[in-house]
Order: structure tokens, then sequence, then C-alpha cells
């Protein structure tokens, strides 16, 4: 693999895990709860839901990933990045 790949490739996992499971999750909730609804309305919102539900998860990550490349030069640690955070 080329060097560096992998990082990102971990991290894309997880996010797109959680956005087919979001999504699926509200399609189901949609065709059971408001079947009056149209397919493609359902799965508009459903995915729209999925992807916010990947966005809880993906942006702190993406904050600690900018400013660790940013600090990088400087001794701040990932734990005092988290609490500057929280």
């Amino acid at each position: 693999m080329y060097k560096g790949l992998s990082h990102p490739v971990i991290g894309a996992v997880p996010i797109n895990m959680i956005i087919f499971v979001g999504t699926e999750f509200w399609k189901k909730y949609f065709k059971e709860h408001r079947p009056d609804m149209s397919l493609f309305n359902q799965s508009l919102i459903a995915g729209s839901f999925g992807g916010l539900m990947s966005l809880s998860i993906q942006v702190p990550v993406e904050l600690l990933k900018c400013r660790a490349q940013i600090d990088r030069n400087q001794s701040h640690s990932y734990q005092q990045q988290i609490e500057s955070i929280v």
C-alpha cells in the first residue's frame, strides 16, 4: 500500500458504517410509520438523517486531526486537545 493510505481508509470505515446503518434504520422507520410518504422522499430524508448521524463522529475527529497537524511543532498532547473541545 501507499504510505499514509491506511489511516484515511481505516477512518472511512466507521463513518460509512454509521451512514449506512443510520440510513437503513430511518428507511425502516419511515416505511412503518409513514407509509403514505413516497419512496423517494423516504430515501432522501433517511439518507440525510444517516449523514447527520455520521457528522457527530466525523467532525470532532477531523477537528482533532487538523489541530494535531497545526500544532505539530508545539508540545500539545491529544488529551489537551480533547479537553479543549469538551
